[in-house]
């Protein structure tokens, strides 16, 4: 797990038109929302905000203190400028430490087959995100898969996935994440699709031709 950010906030009281002007102040609105919790409006300084979001990522607590007041909160929802890409609003959600998170984070496939490398076989990537479940001190930002050793007709499945103690994969264990395919499996299954779809195209013309020859009788 990354760092622990704090960011600093306050209550905001700007809403609607008021808004825009709390942006060229260089705040950005935003809320804290949670179960059980009432949503509270608040604003905090744009760059403290986007310095925080890239050193923490999406799924790391971040400590925000609200006038004084110290939320344990997750990044969610954030809304950037078309054109400049600076950030509009932010969502935090409010965790409690002690109650489990269902959280999406993504598959990352570190190295390269050797039989991917020569061109004998083909990596596909069948699921990029998985969601697991776990309490907030035992978020994970990614799951990594080395896949450097794998050979052609070999397939990585949930079930196979290593994760820290206390993280739990939600997702179906004998869903495949990867698998390295034959590369000539791969171009004959392209040629028996373009095949077939010839094949199609003159049992069409065929038809038609007995179609418009019946018409003329």
């Amino acid at each position: 797990m990354s760092e622990q950010v704090t960011l600093e906030a306050t209550v905001r009281t700007a809403v609607r038109h008021g808004v825009k002007a709390l942006r060229r102040t260089g705040q950005v609105p935003g809320i804290v929302y949670g179960h059980n919790i009432a949503p509270t409006p608040i604003q905090l300084n744009d760059r403290d905000l986007a310095l925080g979001l890239r050193k923490s990522g999406r799924n790391n607590i971040i400590k925000l203190v609200v006038d004084g007041t110290t939320k344990m909160v997750l990044p969610r929802e954030v809304q950037r400028d078309f054109i400049k890409h600076n950030i509009k609003h932010i969502d935090f959600y409010e965790v409690s430490m002690t109650e489990k998170l269902s959280v999406l984070v993504p598959v990352i496939l570190l190295g390269e087959s050797a039989d991917v490398k020569t061109g004998a076989g083909v990596m596909l990537q069948e699921i990029n995100a998985l969601r697991i479940r776990c309490l907030p001190q035992d978020l994970i930002a990614k799951i990594e898969v080395n896949i450097a050793a794998m050979k052609v007709d070999q397939a990585v499945h949930v079930r196979d996935l290593l994760v820290p103690a206390g993280v739990e994969i939600m997702n179906n264990p004998d869903e495949e994440v990867m698998r390295i395919s034959r590369y000539v499996e791969t171009k004959a299954d392209a040629a028996a699709a373009a095949a077939a779809a010839e094949v199609a195209v003159i049992e069409k013309g065929k038809k038609d031709e007995k179609e418009t020859a019946a018409k003329k009788k």
